[in-house]
């Protein structure tokens, strides 16, 4: 008979790691050297805009251009980036470039983030999604910084078009302007290089690898073409609705669009839109950025996944796409994330309210909730004045939200393997 000891849960590791990320960034940010002489960083806030950037979320409660110094700076883009490629990958990449022996632990968890099948060459893959990541980041950084030179000296412009560079491809949303990309809401370079770095992110590597190693629509993977299809359908839909029930231009909603699937920018005032607005808004927040990418959010195979069995049940017929049926294992932990997620912030909500009383409406009490479990961080301008209660409440919630529900919930589990004894089917009435 075979057990799982408390120990080797890999689920339980991740969790271990990625707090411990979060609380040497907090205690980093919280030094005097990571801050300016215009404002102190409270300790829980330093935490808060730690667990942000390494839950690649974005949502901050002190204006970080402001208040953070070049070494700051430096720590928050590491965090943002460790936070992006995973606490298992990164570490697992430094032991390969410091030559250091690879324990069979580490390639099991980083399997484990990477969801990985085992027999595959999983130190080539780390290195492989590492270098990739950083050579976009690369790219993105050339682009921004061409566009940012006419408003500021090279060096400025360098380390600026970095930063957002590494903020966007790893959806996290924190910009070093105090507005976002307001400034830029015209510019046609910044939109288009921050939008194809935030989709490349969201879709993740293996989409990606799928498709500039096959070419062809057809001989795609089931899972790349669910990515692609919905995330289309979701840029494009989001973009006419946002367009239509808040009246920025075509581009601006393009940017809205892409950006509330786990990105976090903006360049428009995102409190200023009208509750319908805030309502698509919040709806494509929640459904986030694909499997296997830096976003977060239930994923667009999660939304697509509960669709077709929706739609399956309707027709009954088999849930099935492509020419593929969805495995009814699939269905189950699709229903399962979508549950936890809004049970989640359900709970989130009714502390919020609890302790803000009637203090902010709740349009954006639900709107602050749902961006940190997507790990969005667009907000309707309201971080910076919640209280400490509140604060913990979006803390927890980008942590569930960056890990997953499932990892999770699953890591708590104390529940036996099956002894093989199985129950008599049962119907029950439904509806």
């Amino acid at each position: 008979m075979t057990t799982r000891r408390h120990g080797t849960n890999p689920g339980r590791k991740l969790i271990m790691g990625f707090l411990g990320i979060i609380i040497l960034g907090g205690f980093l940010l919280s030094l005097p050297i990571s801050q300016t002489t215009q404002g102190v960083i409270p300790p829980l806030d330093a935490y808060f805009i730690s667990t942000s950037a390494v839950c690649v979320t974005g949502l901050s409660t002190v204006n970080i251009s402001q208040t953070l110094s070049f070494f700051g700076r430096i720590v928050l883009a590491l965090l943002m980036q460790i936070g992006g490629i995973g606490y298992a990958t990164f570490s697992l990449f430094l032991h390969v470039l410091l030559r250091q022996r690879i324990s069979l632990a580490q390639r099991i968890l980083a399997r484990e983030a990477l969801n990985q099948e085992t027999g595959m060459d999983i130190i080539g893959l780390v290195k492989l999604v590492t270098f990739f990541s950083l050579g976009l980041e690369g790219v993105g950084t050339l682009l921004l910084f061409i566009a940012f030179q006419g408003k500021m000296d090279s060096l400025s412009a360098l380390g600026m078009g970095l930063f957002h560079s590494i903020s966007a491809y790893n959806n996290a949303g924190f910009d070093l302007f105090g507005n976002s990309f307001c400034d830029y809401s015209g510019n046609v370079l910044v939109n288009l290089t921050v939008i194809v770095l935030i989709v490349l992110g969201g879709i993740g590597f293996f989409v990606i690898s799928d498709v500039l190693s096959k070419k062809k629509w057809k001989h795609f993977t089931f899972h790349t073409k669910i990515v692609i299809s919905t995330t289309l359908v979701l840029i494009v839909a989001g973009m006419v609705l946002l367009h239509l029930t808040s009246g920025i231009s075509w581009l601006e909603s393009l940017f809205l669009s892409v950006s509330t699937r786990t990105a976090g920018f903006n360049s428009v005032d995102t409190g200023a839109l009208a509750p319908a607005a805030l309502t698509i808004a919040i709806i494509l927040m929640w459904i986030g950025a694909s499997s296997g990418s830096t976003g977060g959010g239930i994923k667009t195979t999660t939304f697509f996944t509960i669709i077709t069995a929706m739609r399956a049940v309707v027709t009954r017929r088999e849930a099935s796409a492509f020419h593929r049926k969805i495995a009814l294992d699939s269905i189950l932990k699709a229903f399962c994330v979508a549950f936890l997620s809004l049970t989640a912030i359900m709970i989130a909500v009714l502390g919020l309210c609890q302790i803000e009383g009637n203090r902010f409406s709740f349009m954006s009490l639900l709107f602050e909730a749902v961006s940190a479990i997507s790990t969005t961080g667009l907000s309707c301008g309201i971080t910076g004045d919640l209280q400490a209660g509140s604060k913990w409440i979006l803390m927890f919630l980008m942590f569930i939200g960056r890990l997953g529900p499932l990892t999770i919930v699953g890591s708590l589990s104390m529940q036996k393997p099956s002894n093989g004894i199985h129950c008599v089917e049962e119907h029950i009435i439904i509806g």
